[in-house]
């Protein structure tokens, strides 16, 4: 009797779609993010790259040039991670599991901050409580008498409120979707033993949206370590730097060993810290709860604290995503620069050219340069949005199929963006892709290399 073997199926990429896919988004990353940090690191390799290494780690201006600066960057992040998730979590726990009046109100605004550019939030910080230090117009407490102190107006308060108010929605949105998942049953089981509400956050809701907390954390402290527009308009008028202001600083005035130095150490430190974060986050896994047909979300009763609440809540909403907003609308039509009080115009809207007002330009509206870019910074936006979105897309897919090495490699990676200020990426691209690459040409001043960098650094507000 004679066996009949089956062939043993040979593997094939045609049946394995994840891992093709994602094998060719493995080779888009090594393109997009692992060349332009081989070119920096190359850079540094020269020798004057080594004479770099050697003045930023313990040469005579490391003080002020990397650790002084390492330790500002490390103090802005964590505390404007801290202040984040604190204020994320409350305003996620109000809206989702209490009974406060006006939830989708609340929810909405607490969602809005991050549509706001962080820049756009240091610019109306400035024109709330810029005061006389650094020179020229004052702010608005200060016109109208007020005495700003040094510390509220420039340095490392206002730039880590200014970020906490840009990032914080980043919180809300992970935490609220952590609470929206916690069982009613589950919580009303808790209430017939006769928990009281505090147990009930520190023995159910707390573990169950823990993962969703250090997701958060991570997320945040990437954005906040890597920032630059904060640190820059808010920090060094009074010469407050990060590694971010730091780095951009020595390549602006030519010394760029110095500057993919600092960008390779600032990498590396958020990196080691990125990874230690994912570390506890797998560590804790995720909390599932078996129960039967879902019901609707158990609220807490605020009781008497209902209207206080939402009073609280409303103001705390409408002053990080709302008053930033009117400010710098208030900010356009002022006749001079960072005044309210010196009287309004529409001339830097809809006004012809003056000699006498703004070099000559004429209002935004009817300015040609300013329209065209417009035109451009909307083409722009749109291409990165569609593409990146495209591309996050492909990276969720095929991290969900592939699973194994692959999937954390490219998870890992996806990751790297966040950790490289955009005037780095910005610098070596530059540096990359101004020569001819195989049968690619050279894509120096061309809008295709200004997509590319923006899709490597979406999450980036720096320079691109």
């Amino acid at each position: 009797m004679s066996v009949v073997r089956r062939p043993v199926p040979r593997f094939t990429f045609a049946r394995r779609p994840g891992m093709t896919l994602g094998l060719v988004l493995l080779g888009l990353l090594f393109v997009l993010i692992v060349l332009p940090l081989l070119r920096i690191t190359l850079v540094t390799l020269t020798p004057d790259g080594v004479a770099a290494w050697q003045d930023v780690l313990y040469g005579r201006p490391s003080s002020k040039l990397f650790y002084e600066s390492l330790l500002n960057t490390l103090l802005v992040s964590v505390l404007a991670s801290v202040g984040c998730i604190l204020l994320g979590s409350f305003l996620a726990w109000l809206v989702i599991l209490t009974d406060v009046p006006g939830r989708g109100l609340l929810g909405s605004l607490a969602s809005l901050s991050f549509v706001i550019p962080s820049f756009a939030v240091a610019l109306a910080w400035q024109v709330l409580f810029r005061n006389d230090r650094v020179g020229g117009s004052v702010g608005l407490f200060q016109e109208l008498g007020f005495a700003v102190p040094d510390w509220l107006a420039w340095g490392f308060v206002p730039v880590v409120l200014s970020l906490v108010t840009h990032y914080y929605s980043l919180s809300f949105l992970l935490i609220s979707a952590g609470l929206a998942s916690v069982s009613a049953d589950v919580l009303e089981a808790a209430h017939m033993t006769d928990a009281n509400r505090f147990r009930i956050l520190r023995g159910i809701t707390f573990p169950l949206v823990l993962p969703a907390i250090l997701a958060s954390a991570v997320l945040t402290f990437a954005s906040t370590v890597s920032n630059f527009a904060s640190p820059a308009l808010l920090g060094l008028p009074v010469r407050f730097e990060t590694l971010s202001t730091r780095m951009y600083g020595m390549i602006r005035i030519g010394q760029v060993e110095r500057g993919y130095v600092l960008a390779l150490l600032l990498i590396v430190i958020s990196a080691l810290i990125l990874w230690y974060g994912n570390y506890l986050r797998n560590k804790r896994g995720s909390h599932a709860t078996i129960t039967g047909k879902g019901g609707r979300v158990k609220r807490f009763e605020l009781g008497k604290w209902r209207y206080p609440m939402f009073v609280i809540t409303l103001v705390l909403c409408v002053a990080t995503a709302v008053l930033p907003t009117l400010v710098l609308i208030a900010s356009s039509f002022a006749t001079q620069k960072g005044s309210l009080l010196a009287g309004f115009s529409t001339h830097y809207w809809i006004g012809l050219s003056n000699p006498d007002i703004a070099q000559g330009q004429a209002g935004v509206l009817r300015n040609p340069q300013v329209l065209n870019a417009g035109l451009f910074t909307l083409a722009f936006g749109g291409a990165v949005a569609f593409i990146g979105t495209f591309l996050g897309l492909l990276f969720g897919y095929a991290i969900a199929r592939t699973g194994g090495w692959l999937a954390n490699v490219l998870a890992q990676f996806s990751y790297l963006p966040l950790l490289i200020p955009g005037i780095a990426f910005g610098a070596a691209y530059i540096a990359l892709f101004s020569q001819p690459i195989g049968p690619f040409p050279a894509l120096y001043g061309t809008f295709a290399l200004m997509v590319i960098a923006g899709i490597a650094t979406l999450p980036d507000d720096g320079a691109v």
